[in-house]
């Protein structure tokens, strides 16, 4: 079996690749580092993606046409978008979506309106929408492959690991408008329902869509942007990436 990873930063990289022995073999196009180690029957690959979509997009295509992985597992830290999620929890992603890609009118009556909680979301079948078709038949929400999700939950029980699930938005903006927070919830997420962001998964998904490989994600909440409280302070992810999702990741490549 062939198991791809995909991080961004190195501070959410490197324990993970000193857990796992992982050695660098490559630059991919001589930019991704590339980085690997076989363990028993399973070959564990990690490829080093950066921070943004486009970088997330160029290295998971170059990852998977080289590697063919069985499995891709997005790895690193989110942040909180719902007041209930609490900094250093575990997330187990219930879908992936575009938390950037949204049209400035009204909802209500399609003019152009500079509150965001009464923008409309680009993809859909109103005007000025981009319907699904115009998406070369693409969905532009995606799900994390169920057996393998299921199986990340038994390994989280079996290590007593409490988690919370939760959809996961990616996009190159962090929001902390409490009313387009708002809106995103009640358009795409679902009224009462919790979600997180970050910069990268949302583009891997769907890479993986189209490629028909299983993709999943090992996550824990480096901060709220909701509360804005005790926030994103980057000198701590090495830290935090230790102490919650590192055991995981390295259980669970043994498991699957």
């Amino acid at each position: 079996m062939k198991i791809l990873l995909i991080g961004a930063m190195p501070s959410e990289n490197k324990y993970i690749i000193d857990s796992l022995k992982l050695v660098k073999t490559e630059l991919l196009e001589g930019f991704f580092p590339l980085y690997y180690k076989k363990l028993r029957n399973k070959e564990i690959f990690l490829v080093q993606c950066y921070v943004g979509t486009i970088n997330a997009s160029a290295a998971s295509v170059l990852g998977i046409q080289k590697i063919r992985p069985d499995l891709v597992i997005k790895v690193g830290c989110v942040g909180a978008n719902s007041l209930r999620i609490k900094k250093n929890s575990l997330l187990v992603p219930t879908l992936f979506f575009h938390t950037g890609a949204w049209i400035t009118r009204s909802y209500m009556d399609n003019k152009p309106i500079a509150d965001s909680s009464y923008w409309q979301i680009l993809f859909g079948d109103k005007p000025d929408q981009n319907s699904r078709k115009n998406l070369g038949g693409i969905p532009f929400i995606f799900f994390p492959d169920r057996k393998y999700n299921q199986k990340y939950k038994s390994v989280l029980k079996a290590l007593n690991k409490k988690y919370i699930e939760a959809a996961l938005g990616s996009g190159d903006m962090v929001i902390y408008d409490k009313k387009f927070i708002k809106n995103i919830q009640n358009k795409i997420v679902g009224v009462n329902k919790l979600w997180c962001s970050d910069n990268e998964t949302y583009p891997i998904a769907q890479i993986c869509y189209i490629t028909k490989t299983a993709f999943m994600g090992i996550f824990f909440v480096a901060s709220s942007d909701y509360d804005d409280i005790d926030g994103y302070n980057p000198k701590n992810i090495n830290y935090q990436t230790k102490k919650t999702i590192v055991p995981i990741v390295k259980e669970f490549v043994k498991k699957v």
